[in-house]
């Protein structure tokens, strides 16, 4: 049986990473659903997919690392294998090449965050105008910009990012930060 490698690249937060499957239902995951969830910034859909590169190693071939596994006779002989405990620390791990070495602050607060400006004043006002402008906030090169746009994959990704938004305000205002 092939593996299916779908090559990704977020366009959120730039991580590239991929998917492997056996099975080609997962075309429809990378088309309609756009590369799902990046497993960096959390952000829905906005991804680059190439794929599925057909390849004739198995997943466990594909994937790095060595996993010890230790041998357990059954009592009709055979031998199964006994993968070790799982083990949970605290906080994001620092990963292979950074990924999770950085701890995010609240959404809002990161380099590549984005959101939409639903319910505020100003984006009322271009609601009246007409022409679908939505107004954006980005966090570029550290700083909260402000921009208007059409692209309707900006605004997908802003109106999925002023969730995340709204939660981590709330979050912040339950704290009293």
């Amino acid at each position: 049986m092939a593996t299916l490698e779908y090559r990704i690249k977020c366009s959120n937060c730039g991580l590239h990473y991929v998917v492997l499957s056996w099975s080609e239902v997962h075309e429809q995951w990378a088309t309609e659903h756009k590369g799902g969830f990046c497993p960096e910034c959390g952000i829905p859909g906005a991804k680059f997919v190439w794929g599925p590169v057909e390849t004739e190693r198995q997943i466990f071939e594909a994937v790095p690392g060595i996993i010890g596994v230790e041998e357990e006779p059954m009592p009709d002989g055979r031998k199964i294998g006994i993968p070790p405990p799982m083990e949970i620390f605290a906080g994001p791990p620092a990963g292979l090449y950074g990924v999770g070495a950085q701890k995010r602050g609240p959404y809002g607060t990161n380099e590549g965050d984005i959101w939409d400006s639903d319910g505020s004043e100003i984006q009322g006002q271009l609601n009246e105008v007409g022409g679908g402008m939505v107004l954006i906030h980005e966090i570029i090169d550290g700083e909260e910009k402000l921009y208007t746009t059409d692209n309707a994959e900006i605004i997908e990704r802003a109106k999925a990012g002023g969730k995340r938004y709204a939660a981590a305000r709330a979050v912040h205002v339950v704290k009293g930060d």
